[in-house]
């Protein structure tokens, strides 16, 4: 009896709970705050902190709904399902977190949304060259653009300049955003490895407050931070600035010895004073017309190829696109000559050609006003120089297999874009590698051809002076194939009197011994090329000598403003180097001159760059 007069008493409360639908009234009449609370000290007694704290917020989050649920609905909730339903949408949008709002709360944000508000404790991290950011000037519509449309009334805003100082001042105001301390760090390395440069927002900071740094780490937190500081340090022991090796000797150790393969690896100027001078391009390969831009001038060459400074793109049909535009056209059509029998086939399939390529994404863009004359321009100039090429490749014993197309030549052959071994200068210290447009054989001898946008001669004292070298280098690739022609190949529109024979479409050497696989030579190939098997295997030589003078200069550093002539008159860096020198000028050299310096004139001591010094 005393077990049922205890049940009846459980439901007599429960009923009174339950006698009026009302949820807040029930958690009240529970007193369910105080139980949770008390729950939740004994859940943080036992080390259960996040338990705790999600007990405690989902009590308050129940409440914080039924308030709402309370305001906006008021006594209009008819039934328990209707109610099921509203709760469980005010639930589905609760969040709890583990870290108690509104007391240890962390904000991460950039600097525009850091100074809405105002922390106890700011920490900046990430301030390497590019905070604050600063975008180039080099839009769709560029500053200078801008002023220009100013002019016909035409406004448009904002400029870059505008949208920079935007970023500066978001910047201020964001370091700003704190009241107690300010925190400023940047790291060492990338992801990458890859040493960064600190902000100039640190400088600014150093020149003006006292900052309390801490302990600076030593450059070895990465690998290749580590090689760059092993490289500094042997440095300044080598210079005698210092003559503690402890921590560098033990990243030696660590990286497992070979200091002199670190020390390469770090950096190139310490390589070479460290590694017995193993030169600038020893660790790299180059190409032909490298050594070639070498020759023209050492400083341009250094500009161009090594800090790659280059033009701005315009989006325009430029010299260099219309150029590479032939080449495909040209190449692509070449591959396809074996099997056309008529003019008429090879117009078709030029056509055919050309549609598909200019349909493709990349010469989309210039489908428009005067790019899109350009180009057609471009196509009906590469067509004509097909069918010539294609009458060529009918009368000439000579056969270019698809494999002899842009022919690639590299370190290794192995690897299919690479037909031919690179070409090595300088006893093995570097390699140059490249592409050849076009290689035409004929049993145990081989014709190298080059595609020329513009008109284009072979030129005996431009071969000489280093300017001119590329067909030659080309060769080099395959030593062992006897060299029966060198040409190149002009693609451009000359206007002639109508009484004027066509100009033939290759001009370079020809081996003249050959003729008899050679009868195009009147009609296609310039007679005024002819050489002896002596002097062409002599020309081979000579350039692999003067490519050699081109590498050792370029592993001594010489950077020298020196220019051939007439190389300023098109050069895009006169204005930074000052022109302090002249125009270098050359004897005019031919065929049997540049032999005679092969074979005993001193074709080693071949030195159309004067390091640095005016040249006669």
């Amino acid at each position: 009896q005393e077990k049922i007069d205890k049940f009846n008493a459980f439901r007599a409360y429960v009923c009174a709970l339950t006698q009026k639908f009302d949820v807040t009234a029930l958690l009240n009449a529970t007193d369910a705050e105080n139980k949770t609370a008390l729950l939740a000290e004994k859940l943080t007694a036992l080390s259960e902190y996040e338990d705790a704290a999600v007990l405690t917020q989902t009590y308050k989050k129940v409440r914080e709904i039924l308030n709402e649920m309370s305001f906006i609905l008021g006594e209009d909730i008819s039934s328990a399902t209707e109610f099921k339903n509203v709760f469980r949408s005010g639930v589905s949008e609760m969040e709890i977190s583990v870290i108690p709002q509104y007391n240890d709360a962390v904000f991460v944000g950039d600097f525009k949304q850091a100074a809405l508000g105002k922390a106890k404790y700011l920490f900046a991290a990430g301030l390497t060259d590019g905070v604050p950011a600063q975008k180039e000037d080099v839009a769709l519509i560029s500053d200078a653009d801008i002023d220009a449309l100013q002019e016909i009334k035409m406004l448009i805003e904002p400029k870059i300049n505008v949208v920079n100082r935007r970023f500066r001042e978001e910047t201020v105001l964001g370091l700003s955003a704190y009241s107690d301390e300010l925190y400023l760090s940047y790291p060492l390395a990338d992801l990458a490895g890859d040493k960064t440069v600190k902000s100039e927002i640190l400088a600014f900071f150093e020149r003006f407050f006292r900052l309390l740094p801490f302990p600076p780490l030593d450059g070895y937190i990465t690998e290749k931070e580590g090689l760059r500081s092993f490289a500094r340090e042997c440095s300044r022991f080598v210079r005698g600035k210092t003559n503690d090796f402890r921590k560098q000797n033990g990243f030696y150790v660590i990286a497992g010895g070979k200091p002199y393969d670190i020390v390469m690896h770090a950096n190139k100027e310490y390589k070479i004073r460290l590694a017995d001078r193993q030169g600038v391009l020893s660790a790299r390969t180059d190409s032909p017309t490298a050594i070639e831009d070498f020759y023209k001038c050492p400083f341009s060459a250094f500009m161009n190829r090594t800090l790659n400074v280059g033009k701005r793109q315009t989006g325009d049909m430029d010299a260099l696109t219309v150029g590479i535009l032939s080449h495909e056209l040209l190449a692509e059509f070449i591959r396809k000559t074996g099997g056309i029998q008529t003019e008429e086939q090879a117009t078709a399939e030029f056509d055919k050609i050309a549609a598909q390529l200019l349909s493709s994404e990349r010469y989309a863009l210039y489908d428009d006003g005067g790019n899109a004359f350009n180009v057609e321009i471009a196509v009906k100039e590469c067509k004509k120089y097909c069918l010539k090429l294609y009458g060529w490749q009918k009368v000439t014993k000579y056969k270019t297999e698809d494999s002899d197309v842009e022919v690639g030549f590299g370190e290794d052959t192995q690897d299919k874009k690479y037909k031919y071994n690179a070409v090595s200068l300088l006893g093995g210290k570097v390699k140059i590698k490249g592409k050849i447009d076009r290689v035409d054989s004929f049993g145990d001898k081989i014709r190298i051809i080059d595609y020329k946008t513009g008109g284009k001669e072979f030129d005996d004292g431009k071969f000489y002076d280093g300017r001119e070298i590329q067909l030659f280098l080309y060769s080099l690739a395959m030593e062992t194939k006897r060299l029966a022609g060198v040409y190149y190949v002009s693609v451009n529109d000359e206007y002639k009197s109508k009484d004027d024979k066509p100009a033939v479409i290759a001009d370079g050497k020809t081996l003249l011994s050959d003729a008899d696989a050679s009868p195009e030579e009147s009609e296609f190939v310039s007679k005024k090329g002819g050489v002896t098997e002596d002097q062409m295997n002599a020309l081979r030589r000579y350039a692999k000598a003067v490519s050699d003078k081109a590498a050792e200069y370029l592993y001594d550093g010489v950077i020298a403003a020196s220019p051939c002539e007439s190389a300023c008159k098109y050069c895009e860096y006169s204005a930074i180097c000052g022109k302090p020198f002249a125009e270098r000028k050359y004897v005019k050299a031919d065929v049997k001159f540049i032999e005679s310096a092969v074979n005993g004139g001193g074709a080693n001591g071949v030195s159309p760059v004067d390091k640095g010094t005016e040249n006669e």
